[in-house]
């Protein structure tokens, strides 16, 4: 089972690759959205970014990464996770077309 450890104040938390829902920038913190806890790190997005293997995150906006097994349903502009929409930027749109959709693309 994958993890990574996180900083959120004075305490560190061991977090499961499963339980994470997606990763958004906030300037210099990250906000780490698991299933059960939201947690707020000092850093940056582009770090995570760099920590994690692309076989279980991708990212999809200058503000987010999400946990590719955790979207239950995408299109051109946006992917979705459960009950929540986030936007694909255009710089990323390729990229996660080409790795959501066997044939490379929905238009």
């Amino acid at each position: 089972m994958k993890f990574i450890y996180i900083q959120d104040g004075k305490n560190i938390y061991k977090i499961l690759y499963d339980d994470v829902l997606y990763f958004e920038g906030y300037g210099e913190y990250v906000k780490v959205i698991t299933v059960s806890k939201n947690y707020m790190v000092r850093d940056s997005l582009s770090e995570f970014e760099h920590r994690f293997s692309t076989e279980y995150f991708i990212r999809i906006h200058k503000s987010y990464i999400v946990n590719i097994q955790k979207i239950t349903g995408f299109n051109s502009i946006q992917v979705i996770l459960k009950n929540t929409q986030l936007p694909i930027g255009r710089m990323y749109r390729d990229k996660v077309m080409s790795i959501l959709t066997p044939s490379g693309g929905v238009k």
